[in-house]
């Protein structure tokens, strides 16, 4: 398996570098799919709990590095942000599966185009969503980062 940069901060450097490469804004957020509201057919990105996640993102990667490689993506965009997920491979199988070897980066073509909304505004489009039931296609593209965030919590237990 190759390299894999052991440091966050270079990392986060080379995947921003990329994304501004193929076009999106340089300035990323780290996201996770509870950060996002799917009201079809819009989607939304709650701003509270923005701030956390770089630090979750930075333990997560850590995991990637000692394991079996780190997959960093960005999914969707605000007019100013380009909105980041991290997946991490719990099992060799994983990574094959997905074609994570080291440092893996992508990019959504094209990605989801998102709308921040405050905590007010997230619980009436919160109640829509709860009224529709649709969960919509970023359950599955970011659903890998909960599942990361899972397997790095129950690692440290």
């Amino acid at each position: 398996m190759p390299e894999i940069e052991p440091e966050f901060s270079k990392a986060f450097e080379q995947f921003r570098d990329f994304v501004a490469h193929c076009g999106h804004a340089g300035r990323l957020q780290w996201t996770f799919v509870e950060d996002y509201l799917w009201a079809e057919p819009r989607l939304y990105l709650r701003e509270e709990n923005l701030l956390q996640n770089e630090h979750l993102v930075q333990a997560i990667y850590g995991l990637g590095v000692v394991g079996f490689g780190v997959e960093l993506s960005l999914v969707a965009c605000t007019s100013d942000l380009s909105l980041c997920a991290i997946w991490t491979p719990a099992t060799a199988y994983e990574a094959e599966d997905r074609w994570v070897s080291g440092l893996k980066m992508c990019v959504r073509k094209p990605p989801f185009e998102a709308t921040m909304v405050s905590a007010l505004e997230a619980q009436a489009v919160d109640r829509k969503v709860r009224r529709s039931q649709s969960p919509g296609p970023m359950a599955e593209l970011i659903s890998r980062s909960v599942w990361s965030a899972a397997v790095a919590a129950s690692r440290k237990r």
